[in-house]
């Protein structure tokens, strides 16, 4: 589970924040928007957010998310 305030990491380094989550009916899955350091931005980026101590592993995907474009990076 994602939640607003949860630690972005790569690795061992806090690298951002996430911003906001919901569940996507859409996509059957949850997506959330975060703040990441620009060398941890580029689409396809794996990062971990850490809720409650447990990492949950993302992947950065640029923004419209939805788009035919942006479609190639979903997991």
């Amino acid at each position: 589970m994602v939640s607003p305030g949860d630690e972005l990491r790569a690795g061992d380094k806090v690298i951002g924040r996430v911003t906001s989550a919901a569940f996507s009916p859409a996509l059957g899955r949850t997506i959330a928007l975060g703040y990441v350091q620009r060398e941890s931005a580029a689409p396809g980026t794996r990062v971990d957010a850490f809720h409650d101590t447990l990492p949950e592993r993302l992947t950065v995907v640029p923004l419209p998310f939805l788009g035919r474009d942006a479609a190639a990076h979903l997991p």
